[in-house]
């Protein structure tokens, strides 16, 4: 018996035969970002929050999609001329000056992942997609050139609106893995409206930076 001549071939029995390193991994995050919405570019007000559970299914290595549920209190500032209320809703023609939005949504964005820097522990990434944004309330406080107490000076609503990937998400950033189960991130993002969003239809940019806690499973 060949086995019995060459006791090499035996298979000891506390022998650990190594396993190939999986290429396919799942991630849950928890985080926190700061952000900063204007109408149009550079109308900025104190930043509003957002507070998120993502999801994250990696594959092929570099490549990964993720999800999740994004809560968010967004405040923003807009002039009159780019906020679109009902035209009937502004008393004689007056349209307000400046309007300042408080909402509150629910943003499901899903995202495609690229790690073009990805070394042992470091990771840096571009990642790109689209947001689903679910409107929950919203609060809308106007300021005319004149004073008259027969102008509206504010509108709300707690009605939900849809706004299905009307929102195009871009952002880069940084992941490092303390240990093989547990990082962390940081990502400055971006996120461009491809509809006018909220009563006012307003045309709502969204920039930040998210700090992200995440665990693989």
């Amino acid at each position: 018996n060949a086995s019995l001549k060459n006791p090499e071939n035996v298979a000891k029995k506390d022998e650990v035969i190594p396993m190939k390193s999986k290429t396919s991994y799942v991630k849950v995050g928890v985080g926190y970002s700061p952000d900063f919405s204007t109408v149009g570019i550079g109308n900025f007000v104190p930043p509003g929050s957002r507070w998120a559970v993502i999801l994250e299914y990696g594959f092929k290595n570099r490549f990964s999609i993720n999800t999740g549920v994004v809560l968010v209190n967004n405040k923003y500032e807009a002039y009159g001329e780019d906020y679109h209320a009902p035209a009937r809703y502004w008393k004689k023609g007056i349209v307000a000056e400046e309007a300042y939005g408080y909402c509150k949504m629910i943003d499901i964005p899903l995202n495609l992942r690229y790690n073009f820097v990805h070394s042992e522990n470091n990771m840096v990434f571009v990642n790109v997609g689209a947001s689903t944004y679910f409107v929950t309330k919203e609060d809308y406080y106007f300021e005319y050139e004149q004073e008259d107490p027969e102008l509206p000076t504010h509108w709300g609503t707690d009605k939900t609106t849809l706004y299905p990937f009307g929102i195009i998400n871009l952002s880069l950033g940084y992941e490092h893995e303390f240990t093989q189960r547990s990082g962390f991130q940081v990502e400055p993002f971006i996120k461009i409206p491809t509809t006018g969003i909220g009563w006012g239809n307003v045309d709502l940019h969204t920039i930040g930076v998210s700090f992200l806690y995440k665990y693989k499973l």
